[in-house]
């Protein structure tokens, strides 16, 4: 194997990913990564000769991505609010979409808080680290019931130098026992109904199950949280959930049964929507 020039390899690549949207994007992503380089390095010196062991290398990771593993499981990492975040499979790709309910949050929510907010489900540590890093002064509690992921989030707070996150293993609200009352609880809970044909995708089949569904109908975690938040929120709290784009109207009405007030939507970067929130006041 010869050396061959860095836009000859994206070219090469980029037919190989045809089918994957954004497939430029992609191979330079995954070219960007194996030289420790940024991609407007790549735009710059589109005739740098590569050797062919990163060509080897390469081909394997395209390979990869064909057969459907995510772009953020190979490399590892994701962008996420403002900054990377370490990635692994044992924990959900963070979404642009959630950056979302991060803004509302953000815009709801005073810059002082006299009690913790907490999310719930956290995964890679996305939505925590996110209020984390724009409000210092507020203090987070994150939990999951994944041990694994758990040291996911732990690794991205200690990369980002995030100190105001406590992290908790456990189911919902079971490490929030003795935790006193909270300003506020959100959560992007597992939302995608066990029939759903997307789940047979094959990225999607590469992420946790338990992160992307929570039972037949996609409403399972929602009842649990909605149920639950009531007993752990300060009197005019505020419950944030991410859902489904087809399930506003079924959270509403939860909502409304179980006595919040104040409901807000709020829709995603495909105006769809996305985040719902309200207030439980007693």
């Amino acid at each position: 194997m010869s050396k061959v020039s860095i836009q000859t390899l994206l070219n090469r690549y980029t037919q190989i990913l045809s089918e994957i949207p954004d497939a430029y994007f992609e191979v330079e992503c995954l070219l960007a990564h194996l030289l420790t380089v940024d991609r407007l390095f790549l735009k710059k010196n589109p005739d740098i000769l590569i050797e062919p062991s990163v060509q080897k290398t390469l081909n394997q990771q395209v390979l990869e991505r064909k057969a459907g593993k995510p772009l953020a499981y190979i490399i590892g990492k994701k962008a996420f609010w403002t900054f990377q975040l370490t990635v692994t499979p044992a924990v959900l790709v963070p979404r642009a979409d959630t950056e979302c309910l991060v803004e509302m949050i953000l815009q709801t929510l005073p810059e002082r808080l006299p009690h913790p907010v907490v999310d719930l489900g956290t995964g890679s540590g996305a939505i925590a680290l996110a209020l984390a890093t724009e409000r210092p002064l507020w203090k987070i509690i994150a939990t999951d019931l994944s041990k694994d992921a758990l040291l996911v989030a732990k690794k991205n707070a200690h990369n980002l130098s995030i100190t105001n996150i406590d992290f908790y293993e456990g189911s919902w609200f079971e490490p929030l026992k003795e935790k006193g009352l909270f300003s506020a609880i959100v959560s992007n809970p597992p939302y995608i109904p066990e029939s759903d044909p997307h789940l047979l995708h094959p990225s999607l089949q590469m992420e946790p199950y338990s992160a992307l569904c929570s039972g037949k109908s996609g409403l399972e975690a929602f009842i649990k949280i909605i149920e639950g938040s009531k007993q752990h929120l300060v009197n005019n709290g505020l419950l944030c959930l991410e859902h489904g784009h087809d399930q506003s109207m079924a959270l509403s009405a939860l909502l409304k049964k179980q006595g919040y007030v104040n409901q807000q939507q709020f829709v995603d970067l495909g105006n769809n929507p996305r985040v719902v929130t309200a207030r439980w006041c007693f």
